[in-house]
């Protein structure tokens, strides 16, 4: 055998081949590219999710901090009532002061004076 017939032959062996391939890529072929387009598609909205998480998590670390901080403003009330009620209770506790005024009261208008 010559190399042009081997060659002949090599080029029918893959006519042979390529021709059911090429019907079952003909098939095959648009149901990827339209898997392909819905990756777009499915890219472009984890994009749009991925914002909406950061937007999320800013807006939950806002809450979380406001959260914070009226905890730390009732802790503080709570501790002055504490200080508040303790100061009652010692008051409370206290024996009563009386007041006794030494002297005349001015109320008595009109006396003479003596």
């Amino acid at each position: 055998m010559t190399t042009t017939t081997l060659l002949l032959i090599a080029i029918l062996v893959i006519m042979v081949v390529a021709a059911p391939l090429v019907a079952l890529m003909k098939d095959f072929l648009p149901a990827q590219v339209e898997k392909a387009a819905n990756l777009d598609q499915n890219e472009n909205r984890i994009y749009v999710l991925h914002s909406e998480l950061h937007e999320s998590q800013a807006q939950l670390n806002a809450l979380m901090a406001r959260r914070n901080q009226h905890s730390a403003e009732i802790h503080r009330i709570d501790s002055d009532a504490r200080k508040i009620e303790k100061s009652i209770r010692e008051i409370e506790n206290q024996p009563p002061l009386f007041v006794h005024e030494v002297g005349e009261p001015r109320g008595k208008i009109g006396r003479a004076h003596v």
